[in-house]
């Protein structure tokens, strides 16, 4: 069977054995020309899978001037699969840094810096240096650090007389991509520093106020005049990207509760009736859905019968 869409400059076809789907597309690998137009060929896909795509591509990215959404990167909360073997005294440590971030960001000047991490839980033997090969090793060799910096306690000294880490710094990539790039690979890592403490690694919430008047400052001191801060135009294009994944996944800014996430299958029988109360009404006829179809009703939750989609190919030019 073949069905040809001419307006979209596309055509569907349905072999008999996912076999001879194959050979055509091999077949056509070093190209196919049909009245001098160059066709490419691909393997057709659901239409309710292709459907899902084109709702997340027409998707809208809501305005985020403070990066808000870039919270979400770095947030792992006890219950869930990623938080599989943290220790609990990490799991608190999270709840408690998450819960002060929201709290910063209640006041609108504050905003998460796309290109600063923070990391926590360092070994007291931690350098700068070494804290620079770790992030530069996790972010990829072309990765360029402009800071990196282990914020220390003048107030308690060690044996030689130094300050005291307080086991925390910041690091600032010149790229919004390498600084995620760092972050993710480094974020609940258990084998960084121990499996007990492993780094708990968030993107920097700044002042804006602060920002401004630090780079006034440095301005003033070299003789330049600045009206402000901003970014290159590669970075807003990266954040841009990042704060459209967390977006089209679903996901709130950031979770009302930060505590334990509590699975249903884990759930007690008083802690069920509790989260299914709010929502009895709407629940009621949740056991059987129906759907209208063709002046009849089915149930969707029934198996559907998938067309064997190895047999069909999708050409466009």
């Amino acid at each position: 069977m073949c069905c040809i869409n001419l307006k979209q400059r596309t055509a569907f076809v349905h072999f008999s054995k996912p076999e001879e789907a194959k050979a055509c597309l091999e077949a056509a690998e070093n190209g196919l020309q049909i009245d001098g137009r160059d066709v490419v060929g691909s393997l057709a896909m659901q239409r309710e899978n292709a459907t899902s795509i084109q709702k997340r591509k027409n998707l809208k990215v809501p305005e985020d001037k403070r990066n808000l959404r870039l919270v979400r990167f770095s947030l792992i909360r006890e219950g869930t699969s990623a938080a599989n073997g943290m220790s609990s005294e990490d799991a608190r440590k999270r709840q408690r840094l998450a819960e002060s971030s929201r709290r910063k960001l209640e006041n609108l000047h504050m905003f998460i810096s796309p290109t600063r991490l923070m990391v926590h839980n360092l070994p007291s033997s931690m350098t700068d240096g070494k804290l620079r090969e770790i992030c530069l090793e996790a972010a990829g060799k072309f990765a360029h650090i402009t800071e990196c910096r282990i914020w220390k306690d003048t107030s308690k000294l060690d044996s030689k007389g130094n300050a005291r880490s307080k086991g925390y710094a910041f690091v600032n990539f010149s790229e919004h991509s390498d600084a995620l790039q760092c972050l993710q690979k480094l974020n609940n890592n258990p084998h960084i520093f121990t499996n007990e403490r492993r780094p708990i690694v968030e993107f920097a919430i700044e002042n804006l106020l602060a920002i401004r008047a630090k780079v006034r400052r440095s301005a003033h001191s070299k003789g330049e005049t600045l009206t402000g801060r901003e970014l290159s135009d590669k970075v807003k294009i990266q954040v841009k990207h990042s704060i459209e994944e967390v977006s089209k996944s679903g996901m709130k800014v950031m979770p009302k509760f930060l505590g334990r996430k509590l699975r249903h299958k884990n759930m007690s029988k008083t802690q069920l009736k509790k989260k299914r109360k709010g929502s009895q009404s709407s629940s009621t006829n949740s056991t059987k859905k129906f759907k209208k179809e063709d002046g009849t009703a089915r149930n969707v939750g029934a198996k559907k019968n998938k067309k064997l989609m190895t047999k069909y190919l999708a050409f466009s030019s």
